[in-house]
């Protein structure tokens, strides 16, 4: 969703991102630079979306035209998956983490064009989300575990391992401390207090 709901950018099979109006369906932009299938877009803010593809690069486009602005390729595999740190007093401060079948999360100014640092897991991450206070990544892998990575260091602090088998999404309700993990044999509820820290 755009920052205004006005808004509904998609991510498509056939390389192409569209942005479209919420009410009406109609489309509004198109953003055709990626030269294989798109899995993941996320307005950056009103301004700029971010798109990540099989073809291992993440685009940062103009939401006026579909004008390509900066494309980041530290990638060496699919990208999966982005996830917006949040509001930013400025845009070239904004931070995003991405995820690749290399193993590897990534933390980007995307802005400056920025890569800030990374981290390789041990097996091929699913899902991204930030916790609340932005100083936390949680990362769903295949091996229905689930990561916790400090992103000051990019080290992993604890894990957590699911029941419900290879991971497609977490969800987080910050008020709560709850994160419900979604697998292929259904959902696990799992309180974040309770995460196993690593000594």
């Amino acid at each position: 969703w755009s920052p205004d709901g006005a808004s509904i950018a998609t991510a498509s099979a056939d390389g192409l991102c569209k942005v479209l109006n919420a009410e009406t369906g109609q489309i509004r932009t198109q953003f055709s630079g990626h030269s294989r299938p798109v899995l993941a877009v996320e307005y950056l803010d009103a301004d700029y979306c971010i798109s990540g593809s099989v073809d291992q690069t993440i685009r940062l486009w103009k939401v006026s035209d579909g004008g390509l602005f900066r494309t980041l390729n530290n990638h060496v595999n699919t990208v999966k998956m982005l996830a917006r740190q949040g509001p930013a007093a400025e845009r070239n401060l904004e931070k995003i983490a991405s995820i690749s079948d290399n193993r590897t999360v990534r933390i980007w100014q995307p802005g400056i064009g920025r890569l800030v640092k990374f981290v390789r897991l041990p097996s091929e991450p699913q899902c991204v989300v930030w916790s609340s206070d932005i100083k936390l990544l949680y990362v769903a892998t295949k091996a229905s575990m689930i990561y916790t990575i400090d992103v000051a260091t990019m080290k992993v602090t604890a894990e957590q391992m699911t029941t419900v088998g290879f991971l497609h999404e977490l969800l987080l309700d910050s008020e709560r401390q709850l994160m419900l993990a979604a697998g292929e044999h259904g959902f696990q509820k799992i309180e974040i207090a309770k995460i196993k820290g690593l000594k």
